[in-house]
């Protein structure tokens, strides 16, 4: 079972200290999670191979599925926030169940007085995932492209730069997704023609013939393209 009890906050803001990278607090994240949308058999973080991941104001607490751990961590909130007067919110602190029958689930629900979520759920930019990587589950990626783009007067950008807009912004969004999941070949290709209809029409991304081939654009300046990744 997982709970996610995001932000703990204070009238005074206590600034939190972070304790691992933010590409740590993913990966471990999806390692807790791996067959966890099972309805039967243990969930990998069962045995789990943290207790909790903290980022920022952002924390996520692994617990055995059973009501009496659910009571202990109850009452270790409550003690925590009598000493440093840090309360958990619970309208914005979800907790995530796996094969679990639904009294059990029930009473850790009434224990704890968290609302029950549903995988996938975003965490620190990403998809949350207990399964492979699906087309739909990469529509945040492509939305956040196609509306980036959007929000640019690309009509008064000459080609350099629009070159420049792919290479540093662009790509760099594809290349944030790719350091965690093996995006599916469809988007590969959905999210290239996106930023070869930008470069060459602009916002509006109709398909113009190109007056390079994409890939020597790909290509490094030395191999003579223009070193977009």
């Amino acid at each position: 079972m997982q709970i996610l009890s995001k932000p703990l906050r204070a009238a005074s803001q206590v600034q939190n200290f972070l304790v691992r990278s933010i590409q740590d607090n993913i990966m471990l994240a999806h390692e807790q999670l791996r067959n966890y949308h099972r309805d039967s058999g243990a969930p990998r973080c069962k045995y789990p191979i943290v207790t909790h991941l903290c980022f920022a104001d952002d924390r996520m607490v692994f617990m055995n599925g059973d009501v009496q751990t659910a009571t202990s961590f109850a009452t270790t909130l409550n003690i925590f926030s009598a000493i440093t007067c840090l309360v958990v919110n619970n309208i914005k602190s979800n907790i995530f169940m796996s094969s679990l029958d639904s009294v059990t689930a029930y009473g850790i629900k009434t224990v704890l007085g968290f609302q029950v979520g549903s995988l996938p759920v975003k965490y620190l930019g990403l998809p949350l995932l207990s399964t492979r990587l699906s087309d739909s589950d990469c529509l945040p990626l492509t939305d956040h492209v196609l509306a980036r783009i959007k929000s640019w007067k690309a009509s008064v950008l000459s080609y350099a730069g629009r070159v420049l807009l792919v290479k540093a912004i662009l790509s760099s969004m594809l290349i944030f997704w790719t350091s965690f999941f093996v995006l599916p070949k469809k988007i590969i290709n959905f999210l290239n023609s996106i930023f070869r209809n930008f470069l060459w029409d602009g916002i509006e991304l109709i398909y113009k013939q190109p007056v390079v081939s994409w890939t020597i654009i790909f290509h490094p300046y030395k191999e003579g393209g223009l070193g977009i990744i």
